[in-house]
């Protein structure tokens, strides 16, 4: 007979000193079993995957959300028996195939839905990242420049950063308040391209940067 965890009202297999690995865990951490707030209730045996054909037979245009585990971004996942996959990836499979490419990702299609747990297989498609990251402009849900929610730089600084040719990139990181390496990334085009390069012109050369030839620009960052 499978032994079970001690914890009343879980049913977990017994992992040691009585608990399950869960509730091993935070009597290890914090000297209890039942410390901090309840463990997430397993999904039943079973449950996610007849979702999963429920969704796939499921006539109806809204959103259908995944109720089980999700990724830290939203998008549910699923234990196939196998490994661990999205389960609108699982979903899209069952429906339009394997991808056509090994580039291709599941996506949900713009303006249609952009809910990261729906699992309705009428709002996905197979999309590569480039065309995923595009449907995301359209959607409004891209999280570039200001909507970054740990950003420093206004799309005006960082464009003025970049078209400052008269400061060094010591002086422009103590005006702005951000470090060395990140006004290089904004000059190089490392950072915020989509927006110092959105009509698509080539990048420009930094001064101080060693050319094709061999020669050297003058320093700009002179130590």
């Amino acid at each position: 007979m499978t032994r079970r965890c001690s914890v009343e009202g879980c049913e977990r297999k017994h992992s040691g000193h009585g608990y399950c690995k869960a509730h091993l865990k935070r009597f290890k951490r914090h000297g209890g079993p039942q410390a901090h707030k309840p463990l997430k209730s397993q999904a039943p045996v079973g449950a996610p995957m007849a979702f999963i054909e429920k969704a796939i037979a499921s006539q109806t245009d809204e959103c259908l959300i995944w109720p089980y585990g999700t990724h830290h971004r939203g998008h549910g996942f699923v234990n196939t028996g196998s490994g661990h996959t999205h389960a609108h990836r699982l979903v899209l499979i069952r429906v339009e195939g394997e991808p056509p490419t090994p580039e291709h990702e599941a996506a949900h299609r713009p303006l249609v839905c952009h809910n990261p747990p729906c699992v309705n297989p009428r709002h996905l498609y197979w999309a590569t990242r480039k065309q995923n990251a595009e449907d995301r402009l359209v959607d409004g849900t891209d999280l570039r420049g200001e909507k970054q929610p740990t950003h420093i730089l206004t799309a005006e600084q960082a464009l003025e950063i970049y078209h400052n040719d008269d400061m060094t990139y010591r002086e422009l990181g103590d005006r702005f308040g951000i470090s060395f390496s990140a006004i290089s990334g904004i000059k190089r085009g490392e950072t915020w391209k989509w927006l110092t390069h959105a009509d698509g012109s080539k990048l420009r050369r930094p001064r101080g940067v060693t050319k094709p030839n061999g020669a050297v620009a003058p320093e700009r960052n002179p130590q």
